[in-house]
């Protein structure tokens, strides 16, 4: 009965153990990566600045004033770091809350640079 299933078992158990290294490998990658980085905080309305590159950066150009409406991916920001310069879009639409960052400022990752309210 069990001879017609004979010469597919090691490829079974071959299959079984090769899907369960596979899924040790991605639980190992998730661990290592740990949680994934989101730059804004729909909680508190807070934009955080994004990877730059692992260096310290500086704010050259402010394109909204506290109280003005800003668009989704409208470019708010342009850091300059030793690696590039970059706008910074906006992560939705609404209200400048408050600014937490000056021209010519030196900024880091994962410091805070503006709240905005969302608009519904």
């Amino acid at each position: 009965m069990y001879e017609v299933f004979e010469p597919f078992i090691p490829f079974a158990v071959g299959f079984i153990f090769f899907t369960a290294a596979i899924k040790v490998f991605f639980a190992y990658l998730n661990w290592k990566m740990g949680e994934p980085f989101e730059a804004y905080n729909k909680n508190t309305g807070m934009l955080i600045c994004p990877n730059i590159g692992g260096v310290s950066g500086r704010i050259i150009g402010i394109h909204f004033v506290e109280g003005d409406f800003v668009k989704k991916d409208q470019a708010i920001f342009t850091i300059e770091s030793s690696l590039a310069v970059m706008e910074i879009p906006a992560p939705i639409s609404g209200r400048v809350k408050k600014l937490h960052v000056k021209l010519d400022q030196k900024i880091t990752e994962k410091e805070e640079l503006v709240e905005i309210i969302c608009s519904s």
